[in-house]
């Protein structure tokens, strides 16, 4: 899948753009100004505006820019935001504008504790 656009939250003009690959925001948060200037200059895919036009409307309907697998819709699973201190960790699809908020703070204690773990290392399923 690699990158998606995803609207934090369906009352506020903010964007950030998701990669499933390293399981966190790549770019953002911005505007939906911001988003499209991005997606048309900095992208390694360069899109035509039409095409930056349908990926955002489909944004603005599901949440997500994701056709194919519902990755990050309105009503979709948390977010896999990958390992890290000692379990598996997930964003809850409700708390994202939070979490970019305080990302775009640099905040990153606060944006950890929104978070949730739902998987615990232990001594004998230890990850390396």
């Amino acid at each position: 899948m690699g990158r998606v656009v995803l609207k934090t939250a369906p009352d506020r003009d903010q964007y950030v753009i998701w990669s499933s690959v390293v399981h966190h925001i790549v770019a953002g948060p911005g505007t939906r100004t911001q988003v499209a200037e991005h997606l048309l200059t900095k992208e390694r895919v360069r899109y035509t505006p039409a095409e930056v036009d349908a990926i955002l409307a489909r944004t603005d309907e599901h949440g997500s820019s994701d056709r194919i697998m519902r990755f990050g819709w309105w009503d979709g699973d948390p977010l896999d935001t990958g390992p890290g201190d000692g379990g598996w960790y997930h964003l809850p699809r409700a708390r994202l504008a939070d979490y970019a908020d305080a990302l775009g703070r640099d905040d990153e204690q606060a944006a950890r504790a929104l978070l949730v773990c739902w998987h615990r290392f232990d001594d004998e399923n230890e990850e390396s």
